[in-house]
């Protein structure tokens, strides 16, 4: 299900339609021009509503492969519509598309209410969808002891190549127990799974077992050293340990094997580098975020608290405004004020930031800082 724009030449009453449709609607269509009989069950619709402008708009573009399941990987899903586009996986994507067409900046969040509606039209979809018919075709038994490790195959999918449930690797749905369970399995046959460690590494992570995280983050990269991700991964188990200078280290080799990084990398090298009291390491790190992005918030807060430190407390105040719903800008804002000795606004800033807090609390939504 590619996106495809309709363009229908100029002249002899032609025109350019520019709509969102799907390349599974070009054979519908064909069949439809020649007077062909469409098969009972065929993909897509046609597009020749679109020729005579009897239809408009952009359709509704699904998409879905399951061929990382041959790595031990979740299967991708992906909604498109409205100039939006989500992308269901272990770590979720969500990209504004007009104002993002190379999907450089994510802009998921569980508790938004796009990325909700689009997540229940991705299981609709999924619902409506027919099973496909088992295939003949099996695979080797090491294949399958790995599948059933990971809990992809049951005893039913025993002799079948195709007929995989999608796999339970994310947190999201509420089965981290059974995606731990099955990728230690996959361990015990291969110690040194690289995926399966680093998923493993991942899931302790986010279930704050932060020691555990990192002995299975430090594994995968001595498996594979130049794996970013995993280094990043591992930066951020070792800095919630408090152990700042391996968080350092790891952060460092990430931003090494891969400099065009995500902001993320940086803010959280510099936060590091801020708990060492590298205030010039920091603020160089919390540049460098600002300059890929300029209007990160984190970025921001980070450069701040620096600023705050050295004393430029004007400087500070000017990077973080004032319509900000965090609760960590606002105690930035709180000493920065106390530190040019207006103690109204830093009292004033202060109680903001409690407010936001609470209000953090009460919606589930995390109140500040990298999670």
């Amino acid at each position: 299900h590619v996106p495809l724009i309709v363009k229908l030449p100029r002249g002899n009453g032609g025109r350019v339609v520019d709509s969102q449709v799907r390349t599974t609607d070009i054979l519908p269509t064909v069949l439809e021009l020649v007077g062909a009989a469409r098969p009972e069950k065929l993909d897509g619709e046609s597009l020749v509503p679109y020729f005579d402008g009897t239809q408009s708009g952009s359709r509704i573009v699904f998409g879905e492969t399951d061929y990382p399941l041959h790595f031990g990987w979740a299967p991708l899903r992906a909604v498109r519509a409205d100039g939006l586009k989500f992308i269901q996986a272990p770590r979720p994507e969500f990209y504004e598309l007009q104002t993002d067409p190379g999907e450089l900046k994510n802009r998921y969040a569980p508790w938004d209410a796009t990325v909700q509606r689009f997540r229940k039209m991705l299981a609709d979809f999924r619902a409506q969808m027919q099973k496909p018919a088992p295939s003949e075709a099996t695979v080797g038994t090491g294949t399958l002891d790995e599948l059933k490790a990971l809990g992809y195959l049951g005893a039913a999918d025993a002799g079948s190549a195709t007929n995989v449930p999608e796999p339970s690797l994310s947190a999201e749905e509420g089965r981290v127990g059974e995606a731990r369970s099955g990728l230690e399995k996959v361990l015990e046959l291969d110690a040194n799974s690289e995926t399966a460690l680093l998923q493993v590494g991942e899931l302790e992570l986010h279930a704050g077992n932060y020691e555990k995280a990192a002995e299975y983050l430090k594994r995968a990269r001595e498996v594979r050293p130049n794996d970013a991700t995993a280094a990043f991964y591992e930066g951020q188990a070792l800095e919630k340990t408090g152990n700042l200078e391996g968080a350092r280290e790891a952060l460092e080799a990430s931003l090494k094997s891969a400099p065009q990084a995500s902001v993320e990398t940086r803010v959280l090298l510099g936060r590091v580098y801020l708990q060492l009291k590298n205030l010039k390491a920091a603020e160089d790190q919390f540049e460098a975020g600002l300059l890929v992005e300029p209007q990160n918030l984190e970025a921001r807060i980070g450069l701040a608290r620096v600023q705050v430190s050295d004393g430029r407390f004007s400087d500070a105040l000017a990077l973080l405004p004032e319509q900000s719903k965090s609760a960590e800008a606002f105690e930035v804002r709180a000493q920065a004020y106390a530190g040019l000795g207006k103690k109204v606004e830093a009292e004033r800033a202060r109680r903001r930031a409690v407010e936001l807090k609470a209000g953090a609390r009460g919606s589930g939504r995390p109140e500040s800082g990298l999670h």
